[in-house]
């Protein structure tokens, strides 16, 4: 039965057997609906449907040369998405619109090209090098989201001296977690440069740790004594995951980390331990508040450290050490 004919077979159905219909009628018209949908996805052979792909995404390319209104733009990214690997051949197209993009539609667009999956890593490399920073930060971020560490990790790593601070940011993130050795030497130098975003160079201490535990935590040692706070705050975390309470402990019990940033971090530390010590010590701040006259931590941040010790949950899953090396 075509497709074409079924309105006017099921008007004539309805005239003759209305009281059938009267009592099973919602089970014949769900199976009717159900041959429906049968009937027009048998109608269309593979080929067709990746013709009719095809066209949907050269309309979309077509759109791009157009004023990009927020709607056009989000219809495009929605072809993008639907068509997940068909969509490779268009990721010229796309990083050519990235100039004229804001940067939340920077993101937007990296994270659509990033759906696209592990086909559109190659046509990606290309652009991580491209003159216009709206275009390598797009390619970077896109490939970023897509966290596959060994197929990414040589295209990352020679972005970590691009000139643009953004883009520098989200390669350190792309290779957090990616736990390949080659990248250390590059993460370490991006993470002991003065100049870099603070809390970048704190997520590439922990890509570090990720892959290197023991060399980093032999050097996180001599850090917790910096007058860099980065390298604190970084100590703290993965002295703690690595439970190294004689440490920190004393810094804890003698006060001597005044700064809040870096005392947050510390706490946080405390809580990775999973450790006894660690758990004395934060039930004691929150008993005895007044034992600690230096501590500028908000309560919560203190009892979600407990908890964690107590069972392993965080609020923040950004704090969960458990991907680290062994």
């Amino acid at each position: 039965m075509k497709a074409d004919c079924l309105p006017q077979t099921l008007s004539l159905f309805l005239l003759k057997w209305r009281g059938v219909l009267a009592q099973c009628g919602p089970t014949l018209l769900a199976l009717v609906f159900c041959l429906v949908c049968f009937n027009r996805s048998v109608a269309k052979p593979p080929e067709a449907v990746a013709a009719s792909a095809s066209q949907e995404l050269d309309a979309a390319v077509e759109m791009l040369k157009g004023p990009l209104t927020p709607d056009r733009y989000n219809s495009i990214l929605d072809t993008v998405r639907r068509h997940k690997e068909q969509s490779v051949r268009v990721i010229p197209a796309l990083m050519a619109a990235a100039p004229q993009l804001s940067p939340s539609a920077c993101n937007q667009l990296a994270s659509t090209i990033a759906s696209i999956g592990d086909v559109a890593v190659e046509p990606l490399a290309a652009f991580t090098t491209h003159s216009n920073k709206n275009v390598r930060y797009v390619a970077v971020q896109a490939l970023r989201y897509m966290k596959n560490g060994k197929q990414l990790s040589k295209h990352l790593i020679g972005v970590l001296d691009d000139p643009v601070d953004d883009i520098r940011n989200a390669a350190v993130y792309g290779l957090d977690g990616t736990s390949l050795q080659e990248a250390y030497p590059p993460l370490l130098h991006f993470f002991q440069g003065a100049t870099e975003s603070e809390s970048v160079r704190v997520i590439a201490a922990l890509a570090l740790a990720k892959i290197d535990l023991p060399k980093t935590v032999g050097m996180m040692k001599k850090a917790v004594h910096s007058k860099d706070r980065a390298s604190r705050r970084a100590a703290y975390l993965i002295l703690g995951h690595s439970k190294n309470m004689d440490i920190l402990a004393p810094i804890v019990e003698k006060q001597l980390e005044s700064d809040p940033l870096a005392q947050r971090d510390l706490i946080t530390g405390l809580g990775a331990s999973r450790h006894a010590k660690a758990k004395a010590l934060l039930e004691d701040m929150i008993d005895d508040p007044k034992s600690y006259p230096t501590l500028n931590v908000d309560l919560n941040h203190i009892q979600n450290a407990l908890r964690y010790i107590e069972t392993g949950e965080w609020p923040r899953p950004k704090f969960d050490f458990s991907d680290f090396a062994p």
